[in-house]
């Protein structure tokens, strides 16, 4: 067993066993904790690089060939890019690959050089990328006016649903203005280890490779006409060998010539989930769907496209313009949101709610939304949508602040598709869409029907509320509901998850004992959690069911399943070891420098034994999941004896002791590991101050707390 695989195996025993191993996956980039720790919110960071929504980037293209644009046609839809050097921020990215992109906004931009691009930044170097990006998409807002919809689409939703960041550069191209473009995240496995806690799993797009250019044809317009809606490609169950799909889905996870078998079982589990979608009786859809289909994500998914009225998408097309991806932590699948630039058109302000509902082309939308369950869940969802991202406040300042950013750039840019006049015209126009559509939607009765508010919830452990509970501690979580809304109450139910992604166990909430269905009590409902093993992530939210004739749901937090509320049992403290991470700073403002008089984070060991321990081939890292990011030399630290290391992404450039990576104020993780890949010491922390570090106490073998600093050297006691 390699080391790599030793320690995965590790982690995985660690995980089973004891849930409280602080090796368990760490929640992924795009779900942080709020303020106070007491929920998980999606989508709260500002990405302040190359997909910062508040700056316009100049990105430069420089070919080398004089003939590089015939080049580019002549390889459009092959497999081959042109080498260029691109250019950001001021650093150069040498031989990238660069072709166009793009099916109807390629084939009908007529005279038109204001193509999409696909650039491959790892083309030649395979350890090139940009920030962590190896691919990037340059798309041309085509058929969009506002050149904004899909970036507007992307930021708005994304609290919600899984999508791509997005933002707007301006394109050069061997030194000509090439204007503004849309700068798409790619749907590659950066972005599912963004939003997932396991990047690996298998990827499709919906779209045959085959017959790109025929399978799926824009010749049909109207909903359902030609092509749209043709039964193959939307989960549809076609059968149960992976011959009956490959036809109709891209699989866009890389398999080599002697994995066969495993992209063989990839396809059958893409059958059973069409199967269990396609074959299971109504009554009994729900519960086994969850086991192979995150069915609320699925239902914020349909949300988001409907409300938005997406134009490339499944809920119009039936195929195409969407990706799947299953997630090897759950083993379930979910559709994802691709191609936002034809939203919120003109010709769709009065798409129902539940179109295509009737439609057995369309499952997931046939399926899901003829059942009272899941139905009003979904509208609950669409609820939430409106109120959260979709009002027109919301999205006239998103548009004031876009068009702030790029309308001198836009007067400038040589190659648009529309006219400025156009641009400005339908800036005005997409503030009328978002209203008629708005207007549109609730006018629908079944919308406006809301489930019953809740006034607060927590929860509880031993008889103290917000208190963390030890691993042998029942927990109460209690909602609260004004009486005089209790005769519209049905029922209410909470939703608990042990650990970060899985499916949710529900269990009825009662009042004062008398029963969800009593119209006396004071409104106070209780259920418990049962005790859960050390260091267990504990997520839950509540549900309440209106007794109207539509049995309207809420839900809080408004965004559950995937913000939700969250509280974890107290992890056990592990028993130091000889060698030892005993402190750690991750904001140094004036506390230590470096050999070069900068302020980096940093991290000292200790050595606990009476033994020299050479160090080489040790690993450091701040990820649990990617535990080989950095790797130590031959170094020794003898007996009771300090290191330092400087935790400053500088290791190519200022030595040894530099590591690759950083620390973040906001909390992480620090993970050390010898040479066969075991664990060796391990520290989880939450948000630190600067200038205070987080170290044991006693020194060398106590828990962690906040100490007054004291790097190479024995830890003091601890701050009051």
């Amino acid at each position: 067993m390699n080391p790599k695989t030793s320690l995965i195996h590790t982690l995985a025993v660690c995980s089973s066993i004891l849930s409280s191993s602080l090796f368990a996956d760490d929640f992924p980039e795009m779900t942080q904790f709020s303020e106070d720790g007491s929920q998980l919110i999606t989508a709260g960071i500002t990405d302040d690089g190359f997909y910062n929504t508040a700056v316009l980037h100049n990105v430069y293209l420089q070919f080398k060939d004089e003939n590089y644009w015939s080049l580019l046609q002549e390889n459009y839809n092959t497999d081959q890019y042109i080498l260029a050097d691109l250019t950001y921020n001021g650093e150069t990215y040498v031989d990238v690959g660069v072709q166009f992109k793009g099916n109807t906004s390629y084939r009908r931009l007529g005279d038109s050089e204001k193509t999409s691009f696909d650039i491959k930044v790892d083309w030649v170097d395979e350890d090139q990328d940009i920030e962590g990006y190896e691919t990037l998409n340059f798309n041309n807002a085509f058929g969009d006016n506002s050149m904004m919809r899909e970036v507007l689409f992307c930021n708005q939703i994304k609290k919600h649903t899984p999508t791509a960041k997005a933002n707007f550069i301006n394109l050069y191209i061997n030194g000509e203005n090439w204007g503004v473009y849309s700068n798409v995240e790619q749907l590659n496995k950066d972005f599912m280890d963004e939003w997932f806690t396991n990047k690996n799993g298998e990827r499709w797009r919906a779209l045959s490779d085959t017959d790109a250019e025929g399978f799926g044809s824009p010749t049909g317009r109207a909903q359902g006409g030609g092509r749209w809606g043709n039964g193959l490609s939307a989960l549809n169950y076609l059968g149960e060998t992976s011959a009956d799909y490959r036809p109709y889905y891209t699989l866009k996870s890389n398999y080599d010539e002697d994995e066969l078998e495993e992209e063989e079982a990839a396809w059958l589990k893409l059958a059973n989930v069409c199967k269990v979608l396609g074959e299971t009786e109504d009554e009994l859809l729900v519960e086994a769907l969850n086991q192979v289909m995150d069915v609320d994500a699925t239902l914020w998914f349909l949300a988001a496209e409907i409300l938005f009225s997406d134009d490339d998408s499944y809920v119009f097309k039936g195929t195409m313009d969407y990706y799947l991806y299953i997630n090897p932590a759950t083993g379930r699948i979910q559709p994802l949101e691709f191609d936002g630039n034809s939203v919120l058109g003109n010709q769709n302000t009065e798409w129902s709610v539940f179109m295509n509902a009737d439609n057995e082309n369309y499952p997931l939308l046939h399926r899901l939304l003829n059942i009272p369950e899941t139905r009003q869940r979904y509208l609950a969802h669409i609820r939430t949508l409106l109120a959260e991202v979709m009002t027109p406040e919301i999205i006239a300042e998103k548009i004031i602040t876009y068009d702030t950013l790029i309308r001198e750039a836009v007067f400038a840019d040589p190659k648009k598709l529309p006219t400025y006049s156009e641009y400005l015209a339908d800036l005005e126009n997409l503030l009328t869409i978002v209203q008629n559509r708005i207007n549109f939607v609730t006018s629908n009765e079944e919308v406006i029907a809301t489930g019953v508010p809740v006034a607060g919830v927590t929860y509880s452990s031993a008889g103290e509320i917000n208190r963390r509970p030890n691993d042998d501690e029942i927990v109460t979580v209690t909602a609260t509901i004004d009486p005089l809304n209790l005769r519209q109450l049905f029922a209410l139910n909470l939703y608990y998850l042990v650990g970060q992604e899985g499916v949710y166990t529900r269990v009825t909430m009662a009042d004062d004992g008398l029963g969800v269905d009593a119209v006396a009590g004071d409104g106070v409902f209780t259920t418990q959690i049962p005790a859960q093993p050390s260091g267990s992530y504990i997520r839950y939210y509540v549900e309440s069911v209106s007794n109207n004739v539509y049995q309207s749901r809420a839900y809080f937090p408004s965004g559950a399943e995937h913000a939700t509320y969250v509280y974890r049992v107290t992890p056990v403290e592990e028993t130091a070891g000889v060698l030892v991470i005993n402190e750690l700073m991750a904001s140094n403002s004036l506390t230590i420098t470096d050999e070069w008089g900068d302020y980096p984070d940093w991290a000292e060991l200790y050595n606990n034994g009476v033994l020299p321990i050479s160090l080489n081939g040790y690993y450091l890292s701040d990820d649990f999941s990617e535990p080989y990011k950095w790797q130590f030399t031959d170094i020794t630290i003898g007996p009771g004896e300090y290191l330092v290391l400087w935790i400053d992404d500088d290791e190519e450039d200022q030595g040894p002791l530099h590591t690759s990576f950083k620390l973040s104020k906001e909390g992480e993780e620090l993970l050390l590991s010898d040479p066969n890949g075991q664990p060796v010491d391990f520290i989880e922390f939450g948000v630190q101050e600067t200038d205070v570090s987080f170290g044991r106490s006693p020194n060398g073998t106590g828990g962690f707390r906040a100490l007054a600093p004291s790097p190479g050297a024995a830890n003091p006691t601890v701050l009051d």
